[in-house]
């Protein structure tokens, strides 16, 4: 591809609900849709520009809902000049294997963070994903990627926060900010597949064309 497709949760894009005193309205896309990104905000330098392709929240009626809490951004360039193609599992989201998810957390922006020895606890029919993988607040659209023999293969989008009692005992799973316990610690992510995977399969597509083009 074009190194220059990103992908993270519904609600990293959309506003889930409505909150008064941040100006939050539920279904209404964050920053007038001005997003940024940036490989190591650290080290300074511009920033890319990048826009929201799809999302399963841009549906009215779909917004808050966890099955649709995902997002595919485009950038205004590469973000690499390459990049590694990783297999998507699809519907295959039944990773026996120990999990691998990477991210950072609020209050250690310049700190990147792997869990590499977790797993999927539950699966929904829904697509949600119950695992134990290390997340605070700053981990929603952190990928999960199913590890098999030294390969990885990308399972998930996390989103954490506990935003359906059915998914857990509120006695055992912990809240998302709480000091990690891997007897009290769940998380929530959704599954890269049906809507989400055909989106990301055809902006995938889109990228390789780009690529093409410039070459």
């Amino acid at each position: 591809g074009n190194c220059d497709v990103v992908i993270s949760a519904g609600h990293a894009a959309i506003y889930w609900q409505s909150i008064a005193r941040k100006g939050w309205r539920k279904g209404e896309t964050r920053g007038q849709g001005r997003f940024r990104f940036h490989l190591e905000p650290a080290a300074g330098g511009e920033w890319q520009t990048m826009r929201l392709v799809a999302s399963g929240y841009e549906q009215a009626e779909n917004v808050g809902k966890d099955e649709y809490d995902w997002s595919i951004f485009r950038l205004s360039g590469p973000a690499l000049p390459d990049c590694e193609i990783i297999s998507v599992m699809g519907a295959r989201h039944d990773c026996k294997n120990e999990l691998l998810m990477p991210g950072f957390h609020f209050d250690k922006l310049n700190t990147k963070l792997i869990d590499q020895s977790c797993k999927v606890k539950q699966r929904t029919d829904s697509g949600i994903i119950v695992h134990d993988c290390d997340s605070k607040d700053g981990s929603s659209g952190a990928p999960l990627f199913c590890q098999d023999d030294g390969k990885l293969s990308l399972l998930a989008i996390n989103i954490s926060g506990l935003t359906n009692r059915d998914y857990f005992d509120a006695g055992v799973y912990g809240k998302s900010g709480q000091a990690f316990s891997d007897r009290r610690h769940k998380n929530f992510a959704v599954s890269v597949s049906g809507e989400f995977y055909q989106a990301l399969i055809e902006e995938m597509k889109a990228s390789a064309e780009r690529r093409f083009l410039k070459e």
